[in-house]
């Protein structure tokens, strides 16, 4: 029997569940701590700004090394219009199969939004199943909050573009964007 291929975690490393590299050509980023998120390795360093590095890719994630830089302001989410996104996103969605075409216009897509600064959430898999049928990475739906807690309580009573950014564990990773 091999034995599985892992790799040691520390204070400074985790595993992308939030799906913050997803479909990111640059293995590494400068990213501030937003306040929302209260749990995990990346608590300790809200409103700072940090380095995300990613070290190595895994099957159930990628591998990234956190290097704090030093304070900084979180600029607020902004809302998104839906005529935008589904113009922008209509080549990557309309690619039925993934290939290096998909996967360039995935690029694409997920920096256009980071331009938004989403809330990333994580929910278990089966969450989705009542919204869409399926959960692949780029999968979206519109979805009003209500009577959230923890990182989502500030989207209250709010639609939002929910697009799936992790699907490869027990919980995936989301990003949640209001709509104007």
């Amino acid at each position: 029997m091999i034995p599985p291929n892992t790799h040691n975690l520390n204070d400074n490393t985790f595993v992308d569940a939030f799906g913050f590299f997803a479909l990111k050509k640059e293995d590494a980023f400068e990213m501030v701590v937003p306040d929302y998120i209260s749990r995990g390795k990346l608590a300790k360093y809200r409103g700072q700004k940090i380095r995300l590095t990613r070290i190595c890719r895994k099957h159930y994630g990628d591998i990234i090394e956190i290097t704090s830089i030093g304070p900084a302001q979180y600029g607020d989410i902004k809302t998104i219009n839906l005529k935008d996104f589904k113009r922008e996103s209509a080549k990557f969605h309309s690619i039925p199969v993934w290939n290096q075409q998909k996967r360039t216009e995935g690029q694409n897509l997920f920096a256009f939004l980071r331009g938004y600064n989403p809330v990333y959430f994580q929910r278990n898999k089966l969450w989705i199943k009542q919204y869409r049928e399926t959960s692949k990475i780029g999968d979206y739906f519109m979805l009003t909050f209500s009577g959230e807690r923890g990182m989502l309580r500030d989207l209250n009573s709010k639609t939002c573009l929910i697009v799936v950014t992790y699907n490869k564990a027990y919980k995936h990773g989301f990003m949640a964007i209001p709509v104007v």
